[in-house]
């Protein structure tokens, strides 16, 4: 279940509508986290370095009726910001070749 962290989150200036929103509308809803991968820049790295600390979350949601892996580019990315993947080697490839290639330019 994705939680607000109230260090990156403003409670106050984040109403719980939002909140629902953010989380599809299913705060409850439960994944499974079924590996990790590559790491990519958030608010903390320096562009310039680019020495991401985080990396990517893959998940799963039993509660689907598609089969789809999420992937979480970050931990403080909430549900409704999550890439969804089909669950194979040549989705994960074409996915992650993107992101390479952009960030080769």
């Amino acid at each position: 279940k994705f939680e607000f962290d109230p260090d990156t989150w403003d409670a106050i200036e984040l109403p719980e509508h939002v909140k629902d929103k953010l989380c599809l509308e299913q705060r409850d809803r439960e994944y499974v986290c079924i590996g990790e991968g590559f790491t990519f820049p958030d608010n903390n790295d320096n562009p310039v370095v680019n020495s991401p600390d985080n990396p990517a979350s893959f998940w799963w949601d039993p509660s689907s009726s598609t089969p789809k892996m999420l992937i979480q580019l970050g931990p403080h990315f909430p549900p409704a910001l999550w890439l969804p993947v089909k669950p194979d080697y040549d989705a994960l490839k074409r996915v992650f070749s993107e992101f390479l290639s952009v960030d080769a330019h």
